[in-house]
């Protein structure tokens, strides 16, 4: 292979990995969305905790 080759195949990994890592941060703040809600509704903890986490979740799933 080439220079070149070898450079756009690095290149081409680090998009697939930074796709990759976007995606898994849209669930993730989906998953704060949904806990933070269900800690607000229930009440065990502290309601501005399920207010925070849910806060936190939506700026994550922009």
């Amino acid at each position: 292979m080439t220079a070149e080759q070898l450079q756009a195949t690095a290149y081409m990994h680090f998009l697939l990995h930074e796709i990759g890592f976007n995606l898994s941060l849209a669930f993730f703040g989906c998953y704060c969305l949904l806990a933070g809600y269900l800690i607000f509704r229930l009440g065990v903890l502290p309601r501005i905790i399920g207010l925070l986490l849910a806060i936190g979740g939506s700026v994550l799933s922009d």
